[in-house]
């Protein structure tokens, strides 16, 4: 029996080739998505440290001009969080984008490899089938060969 070929191995090999490129995508958008998010949970920590360091001053004795210090770096503070916050609402919708893409491409891929093993499968039957009529041909023969001969 010849090996079977399949005549869409080359589509076959270009969707393993996307699938393992839609992984890598969604592994480095995941990973900025992580950053983002550490860089907004440090905003946040340091927006609710200078928050209680000014509540701990002012019961201590602030000044009115340090007072408002602290505010305009609280009020910086708010407005880094929000874009950051939107940095991060953004990478989502990457994140989510390239998981898209990816099951996308699983999909393509087991289309052609089911595919693939479907024309395997029924190359195997026909290989089998046309055995089994050479098979019974030769017996054909041998059993005429027998009952002619004496």
């Amino acid at each position: 029996m010849t090996k079977y070929r399949f005549k869409l191995e080359p589509v076959l090999h270009y969707r393993r080739f996307k699938e393992k490129e839609h992984q890598t995508a969604l592994r480095e958008t995941i990973r900025q998505l992580e950053e983002e998010e550490f860089l907004l949970s440090e905003l946040s920590s340091k927006r609710q440290d200078c928050s209680q360091r000014l509540q701990e001053r002012q019961i201590a004795g602030l000044k009115p001009v340090e007072s408002r210090l602290h505010i305009r770096y609280l009020q910086r503070i708010s407005r880094e969080i929000e874009k950051q916050d939107s940095k991060v609402k953004q990478g989502q919708k990457a994140v989510d984008q390239k998981r898209r893409e990816l099951i996308k491409s699983v999909k393509e891929l087991r289309i052609m490899d089911r595919l693939k093993e479907k024309k395997e499968e029924a190359e195997s039957r026909e290989y089998e089938r046309r055995e089994q009529v050479f098979l019974n041909e030769i017996a054909v023969v041998r059993h005429n060969r027998n009952r002619t001969d004496p």
